[in-house]
């Protein structure tokens, strides 16, 4: 369905009060009083969520639905202009970040976005609702309540299209609207995306259904990061139909269309998680064509990959382009991610088919070895430059990555490095995730799986 958008009904203006929230930008002061039980985000500086803001930012580059231009703008004019539940949500999500600024626990955040959410979701839509909605269920994930957070992710997108459908409408009468109204558009569609990258994220290739299909979605994809932060209309947009080598659009995208690299990737992931999964039980995915051979379908699955990876640039490919490079554009963390999926572990043919494995070449082995060695170069590059990427994912992908490096330690041959190399890395993600549990519940039962000597011991059977 063709989408447009509609000023009145994607206002980011609050209906409900945030309270006392009244401190001067240029404020020194960084503390932040005790707040009521009935409104925790009273009286915190307008700097502080500033830099609230730029620490989701960062951290978050998959989730990259806001216009910080104009965000920061009002936060600094008049904090109270932005909705009380996605200020309680962002804290919730990026406090465990601030700890100079003695913030409370994300929790006491997260609990009045829950409550005001109860009351608020089913009152109509509106695009804070839906942003906050998707920053909820990442605190949700993280907090090892992924039930909770496939829900409220759920309810976001669900959300966002309605207001796509509403946008729609505006754009058939209100051309001239329409065309006056493009930032508030683009943080739709992205908003749009980052529910669907969130879906195939919160699945990691589980039975449920998806709630979105990439090629079938018409809503167009989102333009890039430049002409988004400086208001330009793209004089052409991508469809997910359209991104393929066919289309001179698509050829040598770089990190300025992350998000749609990073979304792209996540629904290639998914399916092939999925495809992977439901091999290893013996039974055919009800998504998938269930009059393809499972080789025939890991090859089209692989074909996508291959196609996926053909369409970027070579400076969002790691290691071929330095992480550094990235870090001092401000992309750091979003280039890891991009390369967190290009390199993924469960991308391996030799896992996906369950076929034997005298049948697959050694370099099919240590493309798998070399996958494990990058996710762990990648991350520690990112660390050495203090722009650390400490989220659900990338503990997901490190947990991967140490199974893979755990096989490598005793069964070496064509490990690159071989025996004291795949030690070394073991030890590295075994550290990441170890420290990943400081800031997020969910990486202790990655900790407890990585020590849990019987799985690892089937695994290497």
């Amino acid at each position: 369905m063709p989408v447009g958008n509609q000023r009145s009904n994607v206002s980011m203006t609050a209906t409900l009060p945030v309270g006392d929230v009244n401190a001067s930008i240029a404020s020194p002061v960084q503390w932040c009083p005790v707040a009521t039980s009935s409104n925790p985000i009273a009286s915190i500086p307008s700097s502080v969520l500033i830099n609230a803001c730029d620490i989701y930012r960062k951290k978050f580059p998959v989730a990259n639905f806001l216009h910080y231009p104009s965000l920061i703008a009002d936060i600094s004019t008049n904090s109270s202009s932005v909705d009380s539940v996605f200020v309680a949500s962002l804290l919730a999500l990026c406090a465990r970040f601030l700890p100079e600024h003695q913030l409370q626990p994300g929790e006491i955040y997260a609990e009045y976005a829950r409550v005001q959410l109860a009351h608020r979701a089913f009152e109509g839509p509106s695009l804070y609702l839906a942003q906050s909605l998707v920053i909820v269920s990442l605190y949700e994930w993280g907090s090892g309540r992924p039930y909770k957070a496939w829900m409220y992710s759920g309810m976001a997108t669900y959300m966002i299209q309605s207001l796509l459908k509403t946008a729609d409408d505006s754009m058939e009468h209100n051309p001239d609207e329409f065309h006056a109204s493009q930032i508030q558009y683009e943080q739709l569609v992205r908003t749009y995306w980052c529910c669907f990258a969130q879906d195939c994220e919160l699945s990691s290739g589980a039975r449920q259904h998806f709630a979105l299909s990439f090629r079938q979605i018409s809503v167009p994809l989102p333009i890039g990061d430049h002409d988004f932060n400086f208001g330009r209309r793209a004089s052409r947009r991508l469809m997910p139909a359209n991104l393929t080598r066919d289309s001179p659009l698509s050829a040598a995208m770089t990190i300025d269309h992350g998000l749609t690299i990073v979304t792209r990737g996540f629904d290639i992931f998914v399916r092939i998680l999925r495809f992977a999964n439901e091999s290893r039980r013996g039974r055919t995915s009800s998504s998938l064509n269930t009059e393809l051979s499972p080789q025939k379908t890991w090859e089209n699955l692989k074909e996508e990959l291959d196609e996926w990876r053909s369409l970027q640039d070579v400076t969002v490919r790691y290691p071929s382009t330095s992480a550094q490079a990235h870090v001092a554009l401000g992309y750091g963390e979003l280039f890891a991610y991009i390369n967190l999926l290009m390199h993924d572990p469960n991308h391996d043919p030799r896992v996906a088919t369950n076929l034997e494995e005298s049948t697959w070449c050694e370099a099919a082995i240590e493309e798998l070895f070399e996958a494990a060695q990058n996710i762990g170069g990648i991350l520690s590059a990112l660390e050495a430059s203090g722009a650390s990427v400490i989220t659900p994912y990338a503990g997901f992908s490190v947990f991967v990555a140490a199974h893979i490096n755990m096989y490598g330690t005793v069964s070496p041959r064509g490990y690159p490095g071989g025996q004291e190399r795949a030690e070394r890395e073991k030890r590295g993600n075994f550290a990441y995730l170890e420290r990943l549990c400081d800031f997020w519940p969910v990486g202790h039962s990655w900790v407890y799986w990585t020590g849990f000597p019987g799985l690892f011991n089937k695994l290497t059977v």
